[in-house]
């Protein structure tokens, strides 16, 4: 009897050991992607909250300024605006907030919309 359970006690065959592994790499290869696809949106998620904030600024920034120009562009600059040409622009990854002088108001744009709108009276 006792050479019997010696003789039947045989260890792992390699097949299984490779069944294992295969096993546990589709596992880890799926939580790996899961963990990449969360990280993206999570990026992707700030950006836009940035954006976001950058257009609550610009927004207070026309409201405060009121009809001086001098003052807009010191507001907006210490919001993290950069200007061009009278154009103010602030970029959040895919996302682009302007402010922007045009027919005879101040416009705030998101993503090419337009948000707010302030016409200066004098």
């Amino acid at each position: 009897m006792m050479k019997r359970l010696l003789r039947d006690r045989r260890g792992v065959s390699i097949a299984e050991v490779v069944v294992a592994m295969t096993m546990v790499l589709i596992i880890t290869g799926a939580a790996i992607s899961v963990q990449i696809s969360s990280t993206r949106a999570d990026v992707a998620y700030r950006h836009k909250y940035q954006a976001l904030n950058a257009c609550e600024n610009a927004v207070s920034c026309v409201r405060f300024a009121g009809n001086s120009s001098e003052t807009l562009a010191e507001a907006l600059g210490k919001a993290g605006f950069v200007t061009d040409n009278g154009v103010f622009t602030h970029k959040s990854g895919d996302y682009e907030v302007v402010v922007a002088y045009e027919e005879e108001r101040y416009v705030v744009r998101y993503d090419g919309e337009i948000i707010y709108e302030y016409v200066q009276y004098e």
